[in-house]
């Protein structure tokens, strides 16, 4: 069996929607597709931030999820862009519609 790739923001994700209520899940899907969707780490960065900005004074337990350990989940961009899987493309994908 070979390992597969996974989104690194799949356990963050279901950790912010649990920490949101059902109305905030969908604009934190698409704060979310803009860190995940960045063009480079400094976009991500900049995702972030406006997803911390936008949520964070009324849930900051849903934003810590991701603030606390941005540079691990964003990673990845360390990597040149063609190592890339994107989430859409991959079987394990997170599937953020559940909100």
């Amino acid at each position: 069996m070979q390992p597969h790739l996974i989104n690194p923001l799949q356990s963050p994700v279901t950790r912010i929607f649990t920490a949101l209520p059902k109305s905030a899940h969908p604009g934190a899907k698409k704060a979310l597709a803009e860190i995940w969707n960045a063009e480079d780490k400094d976009h991500a960065r900049a995702a972030v931030r406006a997803f911390d900005k936008l949520y964070g004074a009324k849930w900051p337990k849903a934003t810590a999820k991701i603030t606390d350990d941005v540079e691990e989940l964003l990673a990845f961009y360390d990597y040149p862009a063609e190592h890339w899987i994107p989430a859409h493309d991959h079987p394990h994908r997170v599937d953020l519609r559940h909100g």
